[in-house]
C-alpha cells in the first residue's frame, strides 16, 4: 500500500480473459479510442463484454474515455444498449510530434513538451487529478485491486 497511490495497467487492444479481469477489478478505467472503425468496434466490444462480466459493477467503476471527435456518438450508443455511462476525459489531437517521438522511442511530453499532443496529455492528467475524477468509495489500494483480480480468476 505504501508503494503506490495509483497503478496504471495498459492492457492494449483485445478482449482476453485477463484484460476483462483487470478492467472489471479496476475502480477507474481509461478507454482510449480513435475515430477509425476498428478502434470504435474494439472499444464497444470491450464495453459490451465488460457489461456482461459478473465481476463488473458499473455503479462503482468510473469509465473515462479519451478520443477524438466521437465521444458523443459512442457515449450515446453505450448508454442506450449497455447502460454504462462514459465520462469524457479529453482528446489527443493528431500531431506530427507523436510520430516523431515514437521514432525516437521517447515520450512526446518529454521530446516535444510544447506540442499540441503533449499539452493534451497534461490536460488529461489534470482532469484525472482533479476532484471531479475521484474514484467512487470502495475497497481501494493495491491490496483491494489485486484481491478483486484474484477473486475474478476463481469464478
Amino acid at each position: 500500500e505504501q508503494m503506490a497511490d495509483v497503478i496504471v495497467i495498459d492492457t492494449g487492444a483485445g478482449i482476453s480473459k485477463s484484460v476483462l479481469e483487470f478492467v472489471a477489478a479496476s475502480p477507474e478505467v481509461i478507454l482510449v479510442t480513435t475515430p477509425e472503425p476498428t478502434s470504435i468496434t474494439d472499444s464497444y466490444a470491450l464495453l459490451k463484454a465488460l457489461a456482461m462480466d459478473e465481476g463488473f459493477d458499473k455503479n462503482t467503476t468510473r469509465i473515462n474515455i479519451v478520443t477524438n471527435n466521437i465521444y458523443d456518438k459512442l457515449s450515446a450508443v453505450v448508454k442506450r444498449f449497455l447502460f454504462i455511462d462514459l465520462e469524457y476525459l479529453g482528446e489527443v489531437p493528431q500531431d506530427s510530434a507523436i510520430t516523431k517521438a515514437i521514432m525516437k522511442q521517447k515520450p512526446v511530453s518529454i521530446t516535444y513538451p510544447n506540442s499540441a499532443s503533449a499539452k493534451a496529455f497534461v490536460e488529461i492528467s489534470e482532469n484525472l487529478d482533479s476532484g471531479e475524477h475521484k474514484v467512487p468509495n470502495q475497497k481501494k489500494g493495491v491490496i483491494g485491486f489485486f484481491s478483486k483480480v484474484f477473486t475474478a480468476g476463481r469464478r
